[in-house]
Parts: structure tokens; sequence; C-alpha cells
């Protein structure tokens, strides 16, 4: 099933770890602030700091909605994110070419900056 603008809500409060609805409600709002931080990182406005907070919404959001984060973060998120978010998977060991990906490119001055500030 590909995950669509029109249906990653239902998707994910399935794959939900913990069915509490006030628990999922909070989980969601890493969303669109995962998306935020993926940005300013890529405009090199971000430091070192606010790296390291993007990457905890992102481990959020991992251990939330399990391995069906990336494909939801991505169906969630607006195209021309695409490239940063996918510096991201593949920082973390989940970039695979999934039927929401609309760009498979990898922002490399984004995973540069994910090494150089988490290594």
């Amino acid at each position: 099933m590909v995950i669509t603008k029109e249906n990653w809500l239902v998707v994910a409060v399935k794959s939900y770890e913990n069915p509490n609805m006030e628990e999922i409600q909070d989980d969601l709002q890493n969303f669109p602030l995962f998306v935020r931080g993926v940005n300013k990182i890529k405009s090199g406005k971000a430091n070192k700091k606010y790296i390291r907070t993007t990457t905890n919404r992102f481990i959020m959001l991992t251990n939330s909605f399990g391995s069906i984060a990336p494909r939801l973060i991505l169906s969630f998120s607006p195209e021309k994110s695409h490239p940063s978010i996918n510096a991201f998977l593949k920082y973390f060991g989940y970039y695979a070419v999934y039927p929401e990906t609309k760009d498979k490119r990898i922002d490399k001055f984004v995973l540069k900056c994910l090494e150089e500030e988490l290594e």
C-alpha cells in the first residue's frame, strides 16, 4: 500500500506502538517539527543543538511508529524536502526507495552536517 497525504494519518495511528490517543497526538506533532528541522539544517542556519534536536525527533518517530516511520515522514512532507529527509534516512540506515519517495537524491550537505555533528 502506498501511503499518501490522504491516508497517512490512518496508517500512522494503526502502526503506533502504544494505542493511547493522547500520546499519539503528542507524537504526531513531531512530524511537522522534524520536517521544519530538516529544512533549517538544509538552509545552513542550524547549530549543533538544533541538529541534535531534529535527530531526537527522528528517533522518537521511529520508536513510536516503528519501521513504517520513514514512509510516513516522506508521505507527510513536501517533495522538495525529500532529498534532505533521505540524508537522515541514509545516516540512520533506513534509506530505501519507498513508493512514497518522489525524489531519490540524497542531500549531501545535510548528510555531511549529520556526520560532522553526531560523530
